[in-house]
Formats: C-alpha cells, structure tokens, sequence
C-alpha cells in the first residue's frame, strides 16, 4: 500500500502514512487539500487534492481562534489542530505523527533522496580530505599511505611496475569512494537535514571536480616527464 509524507510549511515532513491515516487525518481537519504530500517510494510531491482516493469535506471547519499559535510559539508543540502544508497560514504538528528521522552519523540506514544518488564527485576528486572531514579519519589516513607509500614502496622494489601499481590500486579506491560517498557520508558525518546535506556535499562536488582536473594533469605531465627522459 502506497505512503505519503506530510509536508509541512516550516520544512518538516511527517510520516509515513498510508491512505486510511491519511483520510483520518482529513477527517480531523489536520489536512487540508493544498497540503503537499510526497510519496515515501519515488519522492513524487503533489497536493494532497491529487489523490482521487482521499476525500475531503464540501466546507473545511475552520480551527479555533484560541488554538492558532502565537508569534514565537514552538512549531513542535503537540496538538490537534490541523497540519497546515505549503501555501497556508500556520503549521500545527498533529499527534500520531513521527517528525523525519535524523539518522546521519548513525551508521544506520541512508534516507532514499541519497540512496538514489549514484555518484560522488568529491570523494572521488578529494579522496582522503573528504574522508577527513566526513568522520572517516582512519580511512583517511589510510588512503594517504596506500596513494602514497605503497606507490613508493612499489616502485622502489619493481620500478615502473610497482609504480604503475601503486597508481592503479589508488585509482581504483578512489572510484569505489565515488560511488558509495554519499552513503557513507551520510552514516559517518552529521547534518542537520537532507537539505543541509545536499547544500555541503555540493562544495565538495565542485572541489573533487577541482581535485580530480588537476590530478589529470599531473598524470599527464608525469607521462611526458617520463617520455623526455627516455627520449
């Protein structure tokens, strides 16, 4: 059976409920029909209008005067007013229902805005920084000495093999981090919202992009060194 999250005005989203808690909340005058809903398995937003199996009363009652909030009142007060999503007024939080689950920095499960992400351009690019400053500070380091050392040690013991290595052994941690960065960044570092994720691992985007065009052009100059000196 289809769920759908509860959009709320100040940001927040509740849920998920099926249809029947859905229409009980209706029935309560906790929803009204220009509440957004966002459905919990594709993350499709539409009115909750738009779903033919809701129904909602000819005239909507309308909340006592003495349960609107004041000014400064705290948005997660419990009550049994009505919710009201985007394009209204005031946002009440109904009873029953569970604000979003912050689980960042949990090891627990990925929320699927995230899940869906398939890569990561700053665990790529940036590589043991990001590891750094996302809680993964023992990866980091070792990320370091595996790029780094390893690649030294290789080269001293086989040459240009070792080195050539060394170089692939890195390349290949670098695009496992790129396609499971955002999930590990969300189970190792905190963030306040998804929002909030998605605003801070768009700086780190733009760095790996950074990170990863001047890498490029260190392998390329290397290769050309190396071409000149034996030529």
């Amino acid at each position: 059976m289809a769920q759908y999250y509860v959009l709320a005005q100040d940001g927040n989203r509740y849920g998920p409920a099926d249809i029947p808690t859905l229409q009980q909340w209706i029935n309560e005058n906790r929803i009204l029909p220009t509440t957004m809903l966002e459905d919990a398995s594709t993350g499709q937003q539409l009115p909750a209008s738009a779903l033919s199996d809701l129904r909602f009363p000819t005239t909507m009652p309308q909340p006592p005067m003495s349960s609107q909030p004041t000014m400064g009142a705290s948005p997660q007060m419990p009550g049994t007013g009505p919710i009201y999503g985007r394009g209204s007024q005031v946002t009440y939080q109904p009873s029953g229902i569970t604000p979003f689950n912050n689980t960042s920095g949990m090891r627990a499960d990925v929320p699927p805005e995230i899940e869906a992400l398939k890569w990561n351009w700053g665990a790529f690019g940036c590589g043991c920084i990001w590891l750094l400053f996302h809680g993964l500070v023992l990866a980091g380091i070792g990320l370091v000495f595996v790029q780094g050392i390893l690649g030294a040690v290789l080269g001293a013991v086989l040459g240009n093999v070792g080195v050539w290595i060394g170089a692939l052994v890195g390349i290949g941690i670098s695009i496992w981090l790129g396609l499971n960065g955002h999930k590990l960044a969300w189970r190792y570092n905190q963030y306040a919202s998804i929002d909030d994720y998605f605003r801070r691992e768009q700086i780190w985007t733009i760095l790996g992009i950074i990170g990863f065009a001047f890498s490029l052009v260190e392998v390329i100059f290397s290769i050309l060194f190396r071409l000149n000196m034996r030529g």
